[in-house]
């Protein structure tokens, strides 16, 4: 039976890496899979994408926050796993499909996303995943004091931010990946 999982990081956590990765390895095999990324997630030039911060590049199929994923998915095409890039930019109808294409359709749906905000608050996308994954993995990253980072700090001229839209893409804002005691450090500097 195929199961809907969910693999997450914080920030710079090689999360594009390591689904880039899992579908080639799917790929070599001579299995086809659907590489699936939200438009909003989009942080190079190059819509059709995925590019991972160690210069890895992958062909994959963007989607709106409106897209119907089943009418993406359930095609025609017989494919043999689905990946979803930036998964917590999901909705929970979105998230709500890709766990019936995994139950209904017998097809692994493998979802590579942030757990939480710059203000540690789940994603919706996130939320639901953490609700219906039939499988949670966290992928390891490590803080600048050598902790495990567990947060995504959203630095400013070098402060840390506290608040301001959820989500922003591109250069213009640093998202710092940080252990919790650096986290709370920082905020407690903020005052």
């Amino acid at each position: 039976m195929a199961k809907l999982y969910f693999r997450y990081a914080t920030m710079n956590g090689g999360k594009t890496l390591d689904l880039i990765r899992s579908a080639y390895n799917y790929q070599e095999m001579g299995m086809d899979v659907i590489v699936l990324k939200p438009e909003i997630g989009t942080r190079t030039e190059e819509i059709n994408e995925l590019f991972s911060r160690a210069g890895v590049r992958f062909s994959c199929t963007p989607f709106s926050k409106e897209a119907d994923l089943n009418q993406i998915i359930l095609n025609g095409k017989n494919y043999r796993a689905v990946f979803v890039d930036e998964a917590q930019f999901l909705t929970k109808e979105q998230v709500d499909q890709l766990s019936r294409i995994a139950e209904l359709n017998d097809i692994p749906v493998l979802c590579y996303g942030l757990r939480n905000n710059f203000k540690t608050e789940l994603f919706e996308g996130s939320k639901r995943l953490m609700e219906l994954a039939d499988t949670i993995g966290e992928i390891k990253s490590i803080c600048k004091c050598g902790r495990k980072a567990t947060q995504n700090a959203r630095l400013i001229d070098g402060k840390m931010a506290t608040d301001g839209a959820e989500i922003l893409i591109g250069d213009k804002d640093i998202y710092e990946p940080v252990c919790a005691k650096c986290y709370y450090e920082m905020l407690d500097n903020q005052n």
